[in-house]
């Protein structure tokens, strides 16, 4: 056993490799030592281990590696607001130049499109309408990781 599963307490999993001239026996003295309180599950293979994107939500389904959907799809909405986060500061300076400009019209179209920004959270968790060109589909709806990892909404231009 070189490539280790191992469950955490809180039921989370992790692969870790370990040095090759290990025996089994190694393996898990040395898991139990980085990793108190964990459980060596089995051996794992990096080519059938779910996507490595949603890793801190993996679990473990007998001696299979599944990904729980509910927490990946809690941390596709997690990147989502960040990438939104960063394009609401980039609008922050568009908005007070306007607002020194006194200019009106691109004042109240900042102001439109950094409300559409604040509601695509909203949308994707189908808690408002979907726009349709922002978002084209509800963030429930995605049953895989790679339906998690397409949803992207499309950001209004600036």
């Amino acid at each position: 056993m070189k490539n280790a599963l191992i469950e955490h307490a809180d039921s989370s999993i992790i692969a870790v490799s370990f040095a090759h001239d290990q025996t089994d026996a190694q393996v898990i003295a040395n898991a139990a030592l980085h990793f108190p309180g964990s459980t060596v599950i089995g051996e794992s293979d990096p080519a059938t281990l779910p996507s490595w994107r949603f890793r801190d939500c993996w679990r473990c389904s007998g001696k299979t590696v599944t990904v729980d959907m509910a927490l990946a799809g809690a941390q596709r909405l997690t990147e989502i607001r960040l990438e939104r986060d960063t394009i609401l500061f980039a609008t922050d300076s568009l908005w007070l130049r306007a607002n020194e400009r006194r200019d009106d019209l691109a004042r109240a179209a900042l102001e439109s499109k950094r409300q559409v920004l604040r509601d695509v959270p909203q949308m994707l968790l189908g808690k408002m309408p979907l726009d349709g060109v922002v978002c084209k589909a509800l963030l429930s709806d995605c049953r895989t990781t790679d339906e998690l990892e397409s949803l992207v909404p499309a950001w209004p231009e600036l």
